[in-house]
């Protein structure tokens, strides 16, 4: 009878622990994942505003191509100032592209040291778990220890 009841016990603590165990999964899971929303949050900030910064830009230029497009209709340019507007076009033209390009550089950068810091993360969790379950073990280890004691010394382990 005492030797079920330790095994009923046994389990009982194995249950609690694991139970312990997946509510620590969870939750760390669950703080990870508001951090990523928060990096989220300063790149979503970051781009409105360059689109901000884009746009005003954007209309700026255009305003500009329609005065050069009335003067042009009142004045023809040159074949001097075709050439200038023609370089001044594919300088624009280079620039967004290297814009383009810094924007994709930036986000695979930050997605890099997101997944860097994620994983760093999970290592110390795991650690932690590890750490935690090694604890737990010799904890069991010292109570199995201890019972085992007890069963030997006549029947004094507290009225089972």
């Amino acid at each position: 009878m005492r030797r079920a009841r330790r095994i009923t016990r046994a389990l009982g603590l194995l249950l609690a622990a694991g139970a312990l165990l997946v509510g620590a999964v969870a939750i760390a899971q669950a703080s990870g994942h508001h951090r990523r929303h928060h990096i989220s949050a300063q790149a979503h900030r970051r781009d409105v505003h360059r689109d901000r910064v884009d746009l005003n830009r954007d209309r700026s230029d255009r305003s500009g191509d329609a005065a050069d497009r009335r003067n042009d209709a009142v004045n023809p340019p040159s074949a001097a100032e075709e050439r200038q507007e023609a370089a001044d076009d594919a300088n624009e033209a280079a620039d967004e592209q290297n814009e383009a390009a810094d924007d994709q550089n930036e986000a695979a950068e930050e997605g890099t040291q997101q997944a860097a810091r994620q994983d760093e993360n999970e290592a110390e969790q795991e650690n932690e778990l590890a750490n935690e379950d090694r604890q737990e073990a010799g904890d069991d280890q010292n109570e199995a220890q201890q019972e085992q004691g007890d069963g030997h010394d006549g029947g004094s382990g507290g009225g089972d």
